[in-house]
């Protein structure tokens, strides 16, 4: 007979595993909408840069 803490161990890997594809797909999720966002901040850094060499 398992021991209490063995059946436990093995839920909490079994949902892991459950969840893993779940985890995968919203971290490829947020890596992207953060690479769009360093994207438009790149570009609002250029068009910053504009303005400031042109009042000069």
């Amino acid at each position: 007979m398992l021991a209490q803490g063995d059946r436990l161990t093995g839920y909490r890997c079994n949902a892991l595993r459950l969840l893993a594809p779940y985890v995968k797909k919203k971290l490829a999720m947020l890596q992207k909408r953060l690479d769009e966002y360093a994207k438009m901040l790149a570009d609002i850094a250029k068009v910053e840069d504009l303005t400031v060499l042109e009042k000069t």
